[in-house]
């Protein structure tokens, strides 16, 4: 699994590497490499210092983490829930696949699904966990990138589909039934759906540029055969032939899956001393914060997702001094790490490739 890992981040390397060799008569561009390395140091610098923000400002602190560490039991299960998150997506994904005729097994399947989740947490720059998942899926089958790309698009904005139903109907309910708000009740529920069309326009023209990550490591017009199989597999027929059944059911599992980790914010803020933090006010917070992590503007969206959560808790619920509740998030961002990381041991190896 390690090997494949880093055999699929070697051909992202080496096809970047080939962007950067000089066509005949251009003067080397010596400071690519090193601007990526930059980029990458910048956005760890970027988290970092959000988070030293955040917790100088109090809307972050350490209290939630340490309750749970102290706490073996809630940790587990909580660590449990979230990494529920991992086969969910992998059996979304594979309805996605089989409606395109890509025969992948429930081990590769998985194993590709974590170790995207993995890039997705970690890894800064240009490599996402979208982008990883591509790869290996394409090492992993016989389908053509085009086709892996389009389910992976498809799977991407399956999650955010859910988010923005989910968002509305919570925000629109929260607004509605809370009588200091009730004035309010439309505009919410309004600047929450451009705001997250917005993100979504965002992530899409972020993924378009990433994509040339993945273009053919030995083409010789890369970057026009890569855009021509993104054009392909953007085509609304592509899209068509997942089926309306198939889009119906992987959206009501997106709804679950998003659903689940919006309640695992919940019993967070519940166990930790954020207990007016109720449901409707928590879906509302943790929807603006996945949403706002989609671009990912620090690894992982670190310090974002805390930042947006927070300040939303506290629009909507404090009337004094800023409360910490972007604790709630980095507690929840804790989980997903732990989650995550025993999956290197718990999956099986490869027989592919040695």
């Amino acid at each position: 699994m390690q090997k494949d890992f880093s055999e699929a981040m070697t051909d992202i390397g080496r096809s970047e590497q080939m962007e950067k060799k000089p066509s005949d008569g251009a003067v080397p561009d010596s400071r690519r490499p090193s601007g990526s390395r930059a980029l990458a140091v910048f956005k760890y610098a970027a988290a970092a210092g959000i988070l030293l923000w955040l917790y100088h400002v109090g809307l972050i602190d350490f209290a939630p983490v340490t309750f749970l560490v102290h706490k073996p039991v809630l940790l587990l299960a909580l660590i449990f829930m979230t990494w529920l998150t991992f086969p969910l997506c992998a059996l979304r994904w594979q309805m996605l696949l089989r409606s395109q005729a890509i025969d992948m097994t429930g081990r590769d399947i998985y194993r590709v699904v974590y170790l995207g989740a993995f890039a997705g947490l970690f890894l800064p720059g240009m490599v996402g966990g979208d982008i990883i998942r591509t790869v290996l899926g394409k090492r992993t089958s016989t389908a053509g990138t085009a086709t892996i790309a389009m389910t992976v698009v498809m799977d991407r904005l399956l999650g955010i589909c859910a988010l923005l139903m989910l968002g509305v109907v919570s925000s629109f309910f929260l607004f509605s039934t809370s009588p200091g708000l009730a004035r309010m009740s439309r505009l919410p529920t309004h600047l929450l759906t451009l705001a997250s069309l917005a993100v979504l326009l965002l992530a899409v023209l972020y993924w378009i540029v990433h994509w040339f990550s993945v273009r053919p490591a030995a083409s010789g017009n890369a970057r026009r055969d890569s855009l021509s199989s993104l054009r392909n597999a953007l085509k609304p027929d592509a899209f068509k032939r997942l089926g309306t059944t198939t889009m119906i059911v992987a959206l009501a599992l997106s709804l679950v899956i998003q659903g689940k980790d919006l309640f695992i914010l919940f019993l967070i803020a519940q166990a930790t001393g954020f207990g007016e933090l109720g449901l409707l006010a928590n879906f509302t917070a943790g929807i603006a914060s996945f949403l706002a992590q989609i671009v990912p503007l620090t690894p992982g969206g670190l310090g974002v997702g805390e930042a947006v959560y927070g300040q939303t808790a506290n629009l909507l619920l404090s009337d004094g001094a800023p409360s910490s509740y972007g604790s709630v998030m980095l507690a929840f961002r804790v989980l997903s790490v732990l989650s995550v990381l025993p999956s290197v041991f718990l999956l099986p190896r490869s027989t592919s490739g040695g």
